[in-house]
């Protein structure tokens, strides 16, 4: 015991006394903690990618099994496409890309990003087979998506009119930074 004693003196370390220092200092203990969630969020967040588990978003769910319910119309005869659009901080990937008029879409929308992302399409008419309930889009727009960081989230459209239509992020600030990117409806 002496020893031990000895050698902390020696080094000048003494485990209990660095122990009190990280939890009686707020901002070290606000350190350990920030650095904690990080690593848990990211490590969560690669297994989840590796076992191709899905990333839940619970209001986007509610919001489809609601819609599931209501019933539609609308001819499924057609292939759906799907589309992964991936949002960081101030940028989609990919930035443009195509849909056919009449092909019913599965928009996957994955938030990479540290803070809160969506997609507003501008202009683009569409025939919503669900609705999102996200308070930054603007009333006259029909498809739009929201995701929280390190979330996913997903809506389906059909396209009605083709053309070359703007899609951008509804955060203030976003779309001004160059969260900004086309689609074309052939």
């Amino acid at each position: 015991m002496s020893v031990l004693m000895d050698t902390q003196q020696e080094t000048g370390f003494n485990r209990l006394s660095f122990i009190n220092r990280i939890f009686h200092n707020p901002l070290l203990l606000s350190i350990v903690f920030l650095l904690f969630f990080y690593t848990y969020n990211h490590l969560y967040n690669e297994l989840a990618q590796d076992h191709n588990v899905p990333i839940k978003n619970s209001h986007m769910s509610q919001s489809m099994i609601h819609n599931k319910s209501s019933g539609s119309s609308l001819d499924f005869s057609t292939k759906t496409k799907k589309v992964v659009i991936e949002a960081t901080e101030f940028a989609y990937f990919p930035k443009d890309f195509k849909l056919t008029a009449g092909q019913p879409v599965t928009l996957i929308f994955k938030n990479s990003g540290e803070v809160e992302h969506d997609i507003e399409f501008e202009n683009m008419k569409a025939s919503l087979l669900q609705q999102s309930h996200h308070g930054n889009h603007l009333k006259n727009q029909t498809v739009h998506i929201h995701s929280l960081p390190g979330k996913t989230a997903e809506v389906k459209f059909i396209p009605i009119e083709s053309g070359v239509f703007r899609f951008y992020c509804t955060v203030p600030g976003h779309k001004e930074s160059g969260m900004v990117g086309f689609v074309e409806v052939s």
